[in-house]
Parts: structure tokens; sequence; C-alpha cells
């Protein structure tokens, strides 16, 4: 059996950033707030990803 290849990392302003935390309950209390207010009037139609960047990870 071959081993297993490393996937390729990317690197400068395209390279995944993670946040060092783990996403809460309040972190997306706080974006159904922003989602639901007068500011946020434009949006819609979107996938709003709370992951802290983890989703890009590939």
């Amino acid at each position: 059996m071959a081993a297993a290849e490393a996937a390729p990392t990317r690197t400068g302003p395209a390279a995944p950033r993670q946040s060092p935390t783990v996403t809460t309950a309040d972190d997306v209390a706080d974006v159904v707030a922003f989602l639901a207010s007068a500011e946020a009037s434009y949006i819609n139609g979107q996938d709003v990803i709370i992951d802290g960047g983890l989703g890009r990870v590939s």
C-alpha cells in the first residue's frame, strides 16, 4: 500500500486562518443578533458558517 501523501498547504493571504478557540453558543448568538438587526438588512440568501475558520482547512 502506498504511503498517504500530505495535503499541500497554502501560504500567504490565501492560507486558512483558524480561531484559537472553540465556537461557543455566545458566538452563534452574536451572529444571530447581528442578522436580526437593522445593520444586516441587505444580507439575504447567505450561508453564515460559524466555525472559527475550521471549514477552510483542507
